[in-house]
């Protein structure tokens, strides 16, 4: 068992249900987060990235956001106009801007103080912030903008890294990892940045980018041609029926095919696509004789049923009246139960006929499919992105092993590209011709008389560029991608409402309080600190929660208020049972609007219940039919083998919409109908309003809380907290705890209004399924960062006062109101306290009981 509070059980379903998990996706763009973090783990031993970074990242789960405090927004745009006006020599920039620098200096000393694991992020974070303001200045610069990028770009690093070998005095910092992945690389968004602008570090470090690129296509289209028999091979063992399995081939592990490599994989899968249309005709025939099988032992069946009435009515003279009467009904209910399970069979081959069919489609469209499909497949399989620099660095990591492998093919290769560039180079044909040219010749075959390269040279100054330009290029481009600043100033007022409004619930709900938001600053903390449990621990509790509460089957059960009253005025059984009739059918038709299992009428009550199946079974177990007097009968047509409970991902919202439908219903049935009946309660005071000449009945009190409902609403798990089956009359029925715990729930009272009272487990269901839910005002309207902070800081303050939960999208609340103890039916006041939650999802009390705690939901 655990200890764990009521919030921190909705922290974590809320964390694992839909609302937040659409929210990473969308605002901190978690998919590509994790395949970034997975690249530069592959470069973890290689480089010696520090351990405790990495383990950072990791824990992150997600992009990092931070933010410098507003108060120095000013002081950042200034200090970086005037050092885009400086010039390269006007001497120092910490000695010119000796006031900034001592900000930044505590700040960046702050983040030692508080983590220090976490200074690579604070340096990113700060670049990042120093590279949007390049960008924005000279989106309309006309020329020499990398030229212009880069030099204020060094500025900025050089200033910073100064602080940081000053810090490192007093804190061990692993400046070797700043030095080789951060303060070489002055470029604003490097991913964003197309493969040319870095020829500069190439040619630093003695190898052109242009060789570099002609060396690495020698080898990918030698490895494509060497692994194209493992990729067919990988083919034959899948089955394709449609372009998804494409996938399970995992393509990732193979560097991307070539031109002819690729047209040979696609008649590869075309070939596998036909054989697995084969095994779907054959599928189709066998369904076809199965439903022709059982629609034949239908017809005969129902055919020696018929021929049974038919002797019954040759016989009407020979037996008693009632004896044929009931022998007939006897025989119409026997074809009537092989009809419906016909009926169950004909769902059954559609479903199964239409999935085959739609099969079958895809199947034929995987057989048409162009070069040009497949392509797009694969790029999306092997690189995840479309950046030149991300996809380099893959491929490098898949060409690298191949590197001491000696060809004659390769050899020749890579003499011919060499040469041929140092041609061109020699012509002045290409950029930087003199110092590609001077290159070249430091990679000549020693006794040559005409130009000839060393290929061993070459190779080596190939893989060398990779690991001390490409991949450390690109570690610090996707660290850059992966930390963002926000809210970002100058976009707010571009931002649509809806994504600012996901923003703020994402950073309030979730990315602050869970320590995924840096604010750096010059004291304080740089984050909140979680007060939650290990990742064992938290992995644990999260799959309780999600194994027991994500899918429910949900049980309401309604009791009309004073329906005592009523018998007690009335004196007249007939008069009220065709009020409660007329009540019931309203409540019956709004359930059935939700898809509601319609249980049973309880005379001032009834129970309904939503699952999977919950509709389906009830249209196909109920029959109505109409009485002389045109009044509604039901009767079933139970089958015990289709009676089971499935549990469903909607049940409680399903659920609470509906009662809260229900209360709406009964306040318009009361107003509807009070002409209707208020002279069989003749004797209750009655007041009259008259306006403009018309005269209006106003509703006594009593009158008024005749239809007030009191709902109780309890969500489980199929088997366990609830079943159906038949009860001893053959009518179907729940039974167990669910029932009663709706049964209890629904005996909440007001003496005004209705009451909804639901149980834990249809708040946490809740949770973990809505599309969107909130904490405090719904209003926001984001004009600039203070509205966009303002709003965030109140969902924040809402959420750790704990209590209200606002469903925005559904328009209700939800709030803890008592804890009843199952074991002796005691009910108290809800205030925080600490709970034992077992593996089963069930909550304990201090005493060890077990308890349920009950909410509020109102609109």
């Amino acid at each position: 068992m655990f200890d764990i509070l009521l919030r921190q059980i909705e922290n974590i379903c809320e964390e694992e249900g839909n609302y937040i998990s659409q929210l990473k996706r969308e605002i901190s763009n978690q998919d590509d987060y994790f395949r970034d973090i997975q690249l530069i783990k592959l470069f973890e031993s290689k480089f010696r990235i520090p351990e405790e970074l990495h383990n950072l990242l990791v824990k992150q789960g997600c992009q990092l956001f931070f933010e410098l405090p507003l108060k120095e927004e000013k002081h950042h745009i200034s200090f970086f106009g005037n050092v885009y006006k400086l010039k390269d020599d006007d001497g120092s920039i910490a000695h010119k801007f000796s006031t900034y620098r001592n900000i930044l200096f505590h700040t960046y000393k702050n983040v030692l103080k508080n983590e220090p694991e976490a200074a690579a992020v604070f340096e990113i974070a700060y670049i990042n912030k120093a590279a949007d303001y390049i960008k924005k200045y000279l989106q309309h610069e006309s020329s020499d903008r990398l030229t212009k990028e880069i030099l204020f770009m060094k500025k900025i690093i050089d200033f910073l890294s100064n602080i940081r070998n000053e810090l490192s005095k007093e804190f061990s910092l692993a400046n070797s990892f700043f030095e080789h992945f951060i303060d070489r690389f002055p470029f604003a968004s490097i991913i964003e940045h197309p493969l040319c602008d870095f020829e500069p570090l190439f040619l630093a470090k003695g190898f052109p980018l242009p060789l570099f690129q002609e060396v690495h296509n020698i080898f990918l289209h030698h490895i494509s041609q060497k692994q194209i028999v493992d990729l067919v091979d990988e083919i034959k063992k899948n089955t394709f029926l449609t372009k998804e399995d494409i996938k399970k081939c995992k393509f990732s592990r193979f560097i991307f095919p070539q031109s002819e490599e690729l047209k040979i994989l696609l008649n590869a899968i075309k070939r596998q696509a036909e054989r697995s249309e084969i095994e779907l005709v054959k599928d189709d025939k066998e369904f076809s004789l199965i439903d022709q099988r059982v629609s034949e032992q239908t017809k005969r069946i129902v055919k020696e049923k018929s021929k049974r009435i038919a002797d019954v009515i040759e016989d009407k003279n020979k037996k008693p009246l009632m004896e044929s009467s009931y022998r007939i009904s006897e025989v119409l209910s026997e074809i009537e139960r092989t009809c419906i399970d016909y009926i169950w069979h004909l769902k059954d081959f559609f479903n199964k006929s239409y999935n085959l069919n739609i099969k079958i489609q895809e199947n034929h469209s995987l057989q048409s499919m162009k070069l040009k499909e497949l392509k797009a497949i694969l790029e999306e399989e092997i690189y995840h992105g479309k950046d030149e620099l991300t996809r380099l660095g893959i491929e490098f990591l898949k060409v690298k092993p191949f590197l001491n492998i000696t060809e004659s093919k390769i050899e020749k290769m890579v003499i011919q590209k060499t040469s041929t560039l140092f041609n061109r180079a020699e012509k002045s044909e290409i950029k930087n011709g003199v110092i590609i040219r001077e290159i070249l010749l430091t990679l000549r075959e020693e006794g040559m008389k005409k130009y000839q390269p060393d290929v061993s040279k070459v190779i080596q100054g190939y893989k060398k560029s990779a690991n001390e330009i490409l991949l450390p290029l690109l570690i610090c481009g996707l660290l850059q991608r992966n930390i963002k600043e926000w809210p970002q100033i100058n976009k707010v007022k571009t931002i649509p409402q809806s994504r600012l409004y996901n923003e703020a619930h994402y950073f309030g709900i979730y990315a602050i309080p869970k320590g995924k938001f840096y604010h750096f600053s010059s004291s304080g903390n740089i984050r909140a600190q979680e007060d939650s449990f290990n990742n064992e621990t938290l992995n644990k509790l999260a799959n309780i929660c999600t194994k027991h509460f994500m899918k429910v089957v949900t049980v309401l059960l309604y009791d009309i208020r004073g329906s005592s009253f009523m018998t007690l005025k009335l004196h007249n059984a007939e008069r009220e049972q065709m009020i409660i009739k007329n009540f019931h059918t309203t409540m019956a038709k709004i359930a059935i609007e939700y898809g509601a299992f319609l249980l049973k009428d309880i005379g001032d009550g009834g129970i309904i219940w939503f699952g999977k199946n919950s509709q389906e079974l009830y249209n196909s177990i109920y029959r109505e039919s109409k009485t002389k007097k045109f009044k509604n009968l039901r009767h079933s047509l139970m089958s015990e083998e289709g009676l089971f409970l499935q549990s469903s991902f909607n049940s409680s919202e399903k659920a609470i919409l509906c009662a809260i439908s229900m209360i709406k219903a009964a306040e318009k049935f009361i107003k509807d109908n009070y002409i209707k009946y208020r002279d069989w309660f003749k004797d209750i005071e009655e007041k009259e309003l008259i306006v403009e000449g018309t005269t209006y009945a106003l509703l006594p009190p009593k009158f008024r809380s005749l239809f007030r409902l009191g709902i109780g609403i309890a969500s489980g798990i199929p088997s366990r907290d609830v079943s159906i089956g038949p009860n001893a009359f053959g009518d179907p029925d729940l039974r167990g705890m669910l029932v009663n715990e709706a049964k209890l729930l629904s005996e909440g009272r007001d003496p005004e209004n209705s009451v909804i009272l639901v149980d834990h487990a249809t708040i946490l269901n809740l949770l973990l399924t809505t599309s969107k839910f909130t904490f405090g005002n719904t209003d926001l309207t984001v004009a600039n960062k203070e509205d966009m902070m303002s709003r965030v800081a109140n969902i924040l303050k809402e959420k750790l006062k704990g209590g209200v939960l606002n469903f925005s999208g559904k328009n209700f609340i939800a709030e803890p109101y008592e804890i009843l103890s199952l074991d002796t039916l005691e009910r108290v006041k809800y205030s925080p306290t600490t709970f034992k939650i077992d593996e089963d999802g069930i909550l304990y009390n201090e005493k060890g009981e077990k308890v349920t705690v009950f909410y509020s939901v109102r609109t």
